[in-house]
């Protein structure tokens, strides 16, 4: 039998939608993080998340300051890396956080998880 459970997808504070998922399903996703997450050590600690979770991708700097990953995962584990991703590290403030389902993995590397 499947185990399936939800995921509340928001922005800021509010929640903008309800995507239901299955934990032993693979998925890949995009994260676009805003506020303070540049100088604090997100990317980093992005690694170290996705990396003890047997997450594939990549999180990258952008030129507007914010933060951008591709994350590919079982959807149990995404979700975990999501929840911590609305946190970041100790010294990030997370203003913002949109998640778009990737339909294009292509971009995203079969093993491993690395900074850009």
């Amino acid at each position: 039998s499947r185990t399936q459970s939800f995921l509340a997808i928001g922005q800021g504070n509010g929640i903008f939608g309800i995507i239901k998922y299955n934990q032993s399903v693979k998925r890949s996703v995009s994260i676009y993080v805003q506020g303070k997450v540049q100088g604090v050590g997100f990317r980093y600690s992005s690694k170290a998340r996705a990396d003890s979770l047997n997450i594939t991708g990549y999180v990258q700097n952008m030129f507007d300051g914010s933060v951008y990953i591709e994350a590919s995962g079982m959807e149990s584990n995404l979700h975990q890396f999501i929840q911590w991703c609305r946190q970041g590290p100790a010294l990030a403030q997370v203003r913002d956080l949109r998640i778009e389902e990737s339909e294009d993995a292509s971009g995203v590397p079969d093993e491993g998880f690395v900074i850009r």
